[in-house]
């Protein structure tokens, strides 16, 4: 038996990554807690719509990697801003560090 979701967040919140037991092979290889912050326009579509180099808040949000490891390493990753959490992942107690 792993953590409950409640306790997957505190070890984000430490900055720890964490994956849901109950997960497959097409489900995320991990989560992570990305911390808001200012940030300034310097990439598409952004600069278009703000303004190079103009300052704009991020909020706290989950993210979720998708990738595969070879030696160790994470490869051919994708990261989904902003993960959406079904009902399953927060009711069960199958989560884990990695």
């Amino acid at each position: 038996m792993g953590m409950k979701f409640s306790e997957a967040v505190e070890k984000m919140r430490g900055g720890a990554k964490v994956r849901n037991g109950a997960w497959g092979p097409t489900d995320p290889s991990f989560l992570v807690l990305i911390p808001g912050r200012l940030v300034k326009a310097s990439f598409e579509p952004m600069v278009n719509h703000l303004g190079e180099g103009t300052e704009f808040g991020v909020v706290d949000h989950i993210d979720a990697v998708f990738g595969t490891e070879q030696d160790g390493k994470l490869i051919g990753a994708t990261c989904v801003v902003g993960y959406q959490f079904r009902q399953s992942d927060l009711l069960n107690d199958a989560w884990f560090e990695v």
